[in-house]
């Protein structure tokens, strides 16, 4: 019996770590393919947006507003209330708002979300690589800890999106 439950318990953890992986390069594939296969105008236009999303990341990453210094706060805290802010949170604020904007974004136009949509995958790419590059330079944090903060801003993201997006064009 006891032999199972740690066999299920790394399965899980392989299975929610095998799905942020491949969501980071899904996030990546699709800005890449979508940049390759506009015309040469917007191309130029979607490229922005994707190194505006690095420049965005680099800049929190100087601030120490990234989701790797939330996690690492989070997990060497003593307090519970900077546990779960920093945690749990703020991630999941941030997960909301993003939801949000791009909501927003849906709204105005098919040209206008792409953009905004590779400027958000590459943003939650680069975070959630980080995150990992982080945990696996640190020796005292585990994977399974580590994920909490990027797990609350993707659940929350998704949720958003699907609770709250309405195509208009379609009902």
């Amino acid at each position: 019996m006891f032999l199972m439950d740690i066999i299920m318990e790394y399965f899980y953890l392989f299975l929610l770590h095998a799905i942020i992986i491949a969501s980071i390069f899904a996030q990546l594939g699709y800005a890449g393919f979508t940049i390759y296969k506009t015309d040469e105008f917007e191309r130029y236009i979607l490229i922005i947006s994707f190194s505006t999303a690095v420049l965005i990341f680099l800049g929190s990453r100087t601030l120490k507003i990234s989701f790797a210094d939330f996690m690492l706060i989070a997990l060497t805290s003593d307090s519970l209330l900077r546990i779960i802010s920093f945690g749990g949170v703020i991630p999941a604020l941030t997960g909301i708002c993003i939801s949000h904007i791009t909501i927003q974004a849906m709204k105005k136009g098919k040209t206008f979300v792409i953009r905004v949509m590779i400027l958000v995958s590459v943003f939650t790419a680069i975070q959630l690589a980080n995150t990992y590059l982080v945990v696996l330079s640190n020796k005292d944090i585990s994977l399974d800890k580590a994920l909490v903060p990027n797990t609350c801003y993707s659940v929350c993201m998704g949720l958003w999106l699907v609770f709250f997006y309405k195509n208009d064009s379609k009902e």
